[in-house]
C-alpha cells in the first residue's frame, strides 16, 4: 500500500497533526521557554500547505 492511500489517513492525520506540534513545541519549551511554539508550527503548516496549492 502506499502511504497516501486514503485509508491511511485515518490514522496518519490525526497523529501527525498532533505529534509534529507536541515536538516542536516540546524543543522550543526546552530551549528558550516560548508557550507559543505549536502555534508557531501550525501557521507554518499552513502557510506551507497554502504555497504548495
Amino acid at each position: 500500500t502506499d502511504w497516501k492511500d486514503r485509508r491511511l489517513w485515518v490514522t496518519v492525520a490525526p497523529i501527525v497533526s498532533i505529534t509534529f506540534p507536541a515536538a516542536v513545541q516540546a524543543c522550543l519549551w526546552y530551549r528558550y521557554r516560548l508557550p507559543y511554539g505549536a502555534v508557531v508550527c501550525i501557521l507554518g503548516l499552513l502557510l506551507g500547505e497554502w504555497v504548495n496549492r
